[in-house]
């Protein structure tokens, strides 16, 4: 997609509908939505380091783009990852939380890949999934090496029950 074309792209448009639908159900509302191009370089991206810094990968380049100091940048790519193993990686969030309110950081953004899955469900399924992240949200569960973790909100059914959740991994 374009800045020109998403806004009136059919497929664009029922991506932002879906993710749209998850935080209207909880009362949040998408206002605001502005349209931006990156440049060509960025079509794919590294899933960039995880833990501590520092931030030079392509994605955190591309994080860095987002001018703006209120909302959610999210950027659309083809590929995270590896482009050899097929670019793995539906979403990535730049943190969790990310840096609300701060533009122009190597964390300010969510990468969506577009290549992995070209459904509009699943792709603002992700989006919607990455932006829980942006937002604090933890996975419902992370099957680690030594156990399950469960997240820390006590609402949240614990185990493969809580597969509908939005933030089920």
């Amino acid at each position: 997609w374009t800045a020109a074309s998403a806004p009136t792209d059919v497929r664009f448009q029922a991506a932002l509908e879906r993710m749209h639908g998850f935080y209207r159900d909880i009362g949040i509302e998408l206002v605001n939505i502005t349209y931006d191009d990156i440049p060509s370089e960025f079509r794919e991206v590294d899933a960039g380091p995880q833990g501590p810094g520092p931030y030079d990968g392509k994605l955190h380049q591309m994080f860095r783009l987002n001018t703006y100091d209120a909302g959610i940048g999210l950027f659309f790519v083809d590929r995270i990852g590896d482009a050899m193993f097929g670019g793995v990686i539906g979403g990535i969030a730049g943190g969790t939380p990310g840096p609300s309110l701060q533009a122009g950081t190597s964390r300010s953004g969510i990468a969506v890949a577009t290549a992995l899955d070209s459904d509009p469900q699943s792709i603002g399924h992700i989006m919607g999934h990455e932006t829980g992240h942006f937002l604090g949200l933890y996975h419902t569960i992370e099957l680690a090496g030594l156990g399950q973790i469960t997240d820390q909100i006590t609402d949240t059914p614990e185990g493969f029950i809580a597969q509908d959740n939005l933030m089920f991994p």
